[in-house]
């Protein structure tokens, strides 16, 4: 169940959603110049706090799904019996994967939960603290733990059921994102909460959070369609394209392919200004914003074809 549910087609297919969504998460917590880099199947996510310190997060998305329970995997013993594995043995093999990502600078992790098209719930540790974790539910929880031959670490259950208590041994050196992006915050408060009472998950969605991953979800699903092209510059330059609601469209409820299109940030920015609308399938702008560079693109049609990247 645990292999299934951890790598399952869905959990592949929402991958590149996720490592876009973090940056929106990291970003509303207050870290800036967010960047995700891939070394072989390891991803680590770069990011500057307020006070410019550099932190790099070991990036393990858990099991996905609408269910109230999460866990990263580390990896799965093959071709042994369960019971012939002793424990020392995933304890170091957890220890190992610890030590290897830090060498390549990894100073915390981030698990997250995936359901559907947003985070419903992420946890920090320090680095150091993943394998403090993890020694401590496979003394308390080793079933848990051992997972069936695969070294499992859980951080997030919900439920009322035998074990679930194991996320104690994650929520005891959990660390806050917006305490680590600004520990020295003129306010020293968090951000306000949502939904406070409903659980550990919805406790750390607030609406700018939300806000953002629905506006980092809705970019990358024009961005696959539209391959990633503006749809009044033509300019494919990824990092310089946002997503932009069309006319009468609420960001909480619209977010098909048909309720957007890929502009360029500046354009995107004129629309917001109200100096630039979109008439019919073109953009039209005022008057006085015909000038330069900006001139050519006055009254040319919306490109909305799809391409081979949907």
């Amino acid at each position: 169940m645990s292999k299934k549910q951890a790598r399952s087609p869905e959990s592949y297919e929402n991958e590149e959603m996720a490592l876009a969504l973090v940056p929106a998460v990291l970003s509303a917590c207050g870290f800036t110049s967010v960047i995700i880099r891939k070394r072989g199947q390891v991803k680590l996510v770069d990011a500057i706090t307020a006070t410019g310190g550099a932190v790099c997060f070991w990036l393990k998305q858990g099991w996905t799904g609408e269910q109230k329970y999460s866990a990263v995997q580390f990896g799965l013993f093959v071709g042994e019996d369960d019971e012939d594995i002793p424990d020392e043995r995933f304890l170091q093999y957890v220890d190992t994967r610890v030590a290897r990502v830090k060498v390549r600078g990894a100073t915390h992790a981030l698990f997250i939960h995936m359901a559907g098209e947003l985070i419903r719930n992420w946890v920090a540790l320090k680095i150091d603290d993943v394998s403090v974790a993890y020694h401590q539910q496979m003394a308390g929880w080793p079933q848990r733990a051992r997972n069936t031959k695969s070294a499992t670490l859980w951080f997030e259950d919900e439920r009322t059921v035998e074990g679930a208590d194991c996320v104690q041994a994650v929520s005891e050196v959990e660390i806050s994102l917006s305490a680590l992006a600004a520990p020295f915050s003129a306010a020293g408060e968090e951000p306000v909460e949502k939904d406070a009472d409903a659980g550990p998950a919805s406790k750390k969605m607030t609406t700018e959070i939300e806000r953002r991953m629905r506006q980092a979800a809705f970019r990358q699903r024009l961005g696959s369609y539209f391959g990633w092209r503006c749809a009044v510059s033509g300019i494919t330059v990824r990092a310089a394209l946002e997503a932009a609601h069309l006319p009468g469209r609420n960001w909480r409820f619209d977010s098909r392919i048909s309720d957007g299109i890929l502009l360029r940030a500046d354009l995107h920015r004129m629309l917001d200004a109200g100096i630039a609308r979109i008439e019919g399938d073109r953009f039209m702008l005022d008057a006085a914003a015909r000038i330069g560079d900006y001139a050519r693109l006055h009254g040319v049609p919306l490109q909305l074809k799809a391409t081979a990247n949907k």
